[in-house]
């Protein structure tokens, strides 16, 4: 019978600061990650715009359902301008750190300055490389 003790929730991006020099056999930066510890950003302070940019109907709102899961604000899906074969994450000035808190959770995924984003809200544009069992 599960108690719930032995859970662990884990705080992005201190988590991927820990984990993704593990996976790739490199030393954690511990500098680094003491940094990030300092000031956490949640994700339930992120907002996200999810936009599809891979043609398949419904992509847009299975991301999006699966970062609600994860506590992030999604304040929006819609279809991307364009489609798009890789995924991205861009943001408005002074969005870093909320920013990289969505990358961290998405495999390979590099966040990106955008000068005509929307204030105060992180775009999730979804290429064809994202399964959807790739968004934790």
């Amino acid at each position: 019978m599960a108690t719930g003790k032995a859970n662990v929730a884990w705080r992005y991006p201190q988590a991927a600061t820990l984990f993704t020099p593990l996976a790739r056999d490199k030393e954690v930066d511990r500098e680094e990650l003491g940094a990030e510890a300092k000031e956490p950003v949640y994700a339930s302070s992120v907002r996200v715009q999810v936009l599809n940019g891979t043609g398949v109907s419904g992509r847009a709102a299975a991301v999006a359902g699966r970062l609600r899961e994860a506590g992030f604000t999604v304040v929006g899906t819609g279809n991307a301008p364009e489609a798009a074969r890789t995924t991205a994450v861009t943001h408005p000035r002074g969005l870093d750190a909320p920013a990289e808190v969505l990358a961290s959770r998405l495999p390979d995924v590099r966040a990106g300055e955008d000068a005509d984003g929307t204030p105060g809200v992180v775009t999730l544009v979804i290429g064809s490389d994202l399964a959807l069992d790739d968004v934790k």
